[in-house]
């Protein structure tokens, strides 16, 4: 996880006013923009016009003006001569700066005054006489008596597109010609200096362009895309774009003229408003963060000192130094927090006097309850090698026992085989004095013969009966020995078992019991044959003892194969089996279901620690109530290296 950068206090307080500034300035600045940038669009179309129609108006009172000092001039000149008709032409020339020719043309079309700019034409003498009769104003004025408008054409006097405006009284007309550059000029004046002006005259074409100065007389609004609009005779959206420049347009028509004066006033940040709005927010804005970076140094200062006091009782609290009397600041949530800083130390110091008092305390109980415990443990370790010994001189016992039990049964065993042989070297003692007997007195050949025969019966059943005791004799002194010496050695598991089961014919003679084996001869073992013996012994015996009812009849089966890497011996019986509780705990030591009727509880669980522990195998089982119990011995083939203190 990446670990957050770490700010002093002051700076980060700098950093976060400097934040909270900027965006806040930014938020009102945006929302500041967007509110007066409404107010100033319409403000700026509703000068745009305003501004036309001032516009159109003006420019009809200066014609206006033009037309009505030529109606005295061309009155006049019914009643005087030539030469003051030029007078009156001179000081209308002079009175009217907008007008760059005036002429006067009699009832047969020509001129008979006329009067031009000095700059202009220096030649206008020359201009007198001429037919004009062609002149389309002079041509409009025959058909009317009213004052006639033109659109631009050309001046023969002054070569500039001009327009003229003519009066007729009588046979007599006068026509003045104002150019269509001091017309923009005019316009120009008339207008704001971030305003672009258009005029149309009644032909559709540019009489007036102060954008393009070169378009004025000469170019057509049909040609023209941002003014389509108007050829289409529509109305101008209120927003067009000129020359990559948007404008807010608003359109007069003059009547009398038939013009259309079109103003336009840049739009966004091309109008002029907008941006003195900007500036003036931009340099507020500049002024209102140098205020704040000149102020914020003196507060985050104050601040610091405030909080460095306040670092300061929190360190001395910490490494548990009584704070002193001081005063933190002017602030009411510092001043307290360090009441509660100094509370809280009050608080800790009484709790730790309190929690010495404690320790001390549990420190003498502790003491008492070690030498308590001490003295219980001794007792408990007294207690548990006193029942260590108990467990081992009763695990001795019950070995002893089952030895016992086992001698039993041999001693009951060899009672019959030796029996049979004292009677029979008894009848020989009694035939050995009859016999000498008749040597002394004569004996007959076919007494002899008789003696001697049974004499030789008698010696048979002798050796048969002695040679059976001492079978039985070397068995149990085989088992005997192996079970109490635990000796390892090489031995055939047929042979050993074999010798187990001898012995315990006996016990099973006093049974119905019947028992099967099927042992694989070819198995030899390097293990414990005594461990290995009392195991199959325990086995057995609690078959005998458990299996089966007093009376009752059954079979017990032990069978010996190679499984996987060693063997597996099992012995299973018929009997009435266990059920799920009494199966759970038969490993258990001194558990038994013949308490008080001389069970121990220890066979089973002696066999399974010495299947495990000694012999290295496992002891398992497998039980059903009605149908009997199997138990499986696996042992492998060589018996696991125990140390002498196993």
């Amino acid at each position: 996880m990446k670990k957050k950068p770490l700010f002093r206090f002051r700076e980060f307080l700098i950093l976060m006013v400097s934040a909270t500034t900027i965006l806040t300035l930014v938020v009102s600045g945006v929302f500041i923009y967007q509110t007066r940038k409404a107010s100033i669009t319409a403000d700026t179309i509703r000068k745009a016009q305003r501004s036309s129609i001032d516009l159109s108006r003006r420019v009809e009172t200066l014609l206006s003006g033009i037309e009505q000092s030529l109606i005295p001039l061309i009155a006049s000149s019914l009643y005087i001569d030539d030469s003051q008709t030029a007078e009156i032409v001179n000081s209308i020339m002079n009175s009217q700066p907008l007008v760059r020719a005036v002429y006067c043309i009699d009832g047969t079309g020509r001129t008979f005054a006329t009067g031009t700019r000095t700059d202009t034409n220096p030649l206008r003498p020359d201009f007198l006489g001429i037919d004009f009769s062609y002149n389309p104003v002079y041509l409009k004025l025959l058909l009317d008596y009213e004052a006639v408008w033109s659109d631009k054409f050309v001046s023969v006097f002054s070569g500039d597109t001009c327009i003229a405006v003519g009066v007729r009284v009588g046979p007599h007309s006068a026509i003045a010609e104002v150019a269509l550059e001091s017309l923009r000029k005019l316009v120009m004046e008339a207008s704001d200096e971030a305003e672009q002006v258009w005029v149309i005259d009644r032909r559709g074409e540019l009489v007036v362009d102060t954008v393009h100065k070169g378009r004025s007389g000469i170019v057509n609004v049909g040609s023209i895309p941002e003014f389509s609009y108007i050829a289409q005779g529509l109305s101008l959206p209120r927003l067009v774009a000129i020359e990559d420049k948007f404008y807010h347009p608003a359109v007069a028509r003059s009547i009398k003229l038939g013009w259309i004066f079109i103003s336009a006033i840049p739009a966004g940040f091309n109008n002029p408003e907008i941006r003195t709005m900007l500036v003036n927010m931009l340099f507020f804005a500049l002024a209102f963060i140098f205020a704040a970076l000149c102020t914020l140094p003196l507060w985050t200062h104050r601040l610091s000192v405030q909080v460095k006091k306040l670092h300061s009782l929190a360190s001395g609290i910490a490494e548990g130094k009584a704070p002193a009397a001081e005063e933190i600041g002017s602030i009411f949530e510092f001043r307290e927090l360090a009441d509660i800083l100094i509370a809280m130390y009050r608080q800790v110091s009484l709790r730790q006097d309190e929690l010495t008092a404690l320790n001390q305390r549990l420190e003498e109980r502790v003491q008492e309850r070690t030498l308590a415990l001490e003295e219980r443990n001794n007792e408990l370790m007294a207690a548990m090698e006193n029942r260590k010994r108990m467990q081992n001189l009763l695990v001795e016992t019950e070995k002893q026992a089952a030895l016992g039990r086992l001698v039993a049964g041999v001693a009951h065993e060899l009672n019959t085989p030796i029996g049979n042989a004292l009677m029979a070297v008894s009848s020989l003692e009694e035939d050995h004095e009859k016999f000498a007997a008749r040597i002394a007195a004569g004996i007959k050949k076919t007494e002899l013969e008789k003696i001697l025969s049974d004499t030789r019966e008698g010696l048979v059943i002798a050796q048969r009966n002695l040679q059976k005791a001492g079978e039985l004799i070397n068995s149990f002194k085989h088992v005997a020995s192996d079970q109490t010496s635990s000796i390892r050695r090489r031995f055939t598991l047929d042979e050993t078992l074999r010798e187990v089961l001898l012995t315990i014919q006996p016990m099973l003679k006093r049974t119905r019991h019947a028992l099967q084996t099927d042992i694989n001869p070819s198995i030899e073992l390097d293990s414990f044959p005594g461990v290995l013996d009392q195991i199959i012994t325990n086995l057995i015996t609690n078959a005998l003892a458990h299996a089966w009812d007093e009376g009752e009849k059954g079979t017990i089966s032990i069978s010996a194969h190679p499984y996987k890497a060693g063997v597996r011996i099992n012995v299973s019986d018929n009997g009435k089996g266990m059920d799920e509780e009494v199966a759970r705990y038969i490993m258990e030591p001194f558990y038994t279901t013949k308490m008080g009727s001389g069970g121990t509880g220890l066979g089973l669980h002696i066999a399974h620690n010495a299947a495990v522990h000694i012999l290295g195998g496992e002891l398992t089982f497998t039980t059903a109530v009605q149908i009997g119990t199997t138990f499986f011995l696996d042992i492998p083939l060589a018996a696991p290296i125990l140390d002498p203190a196993q």
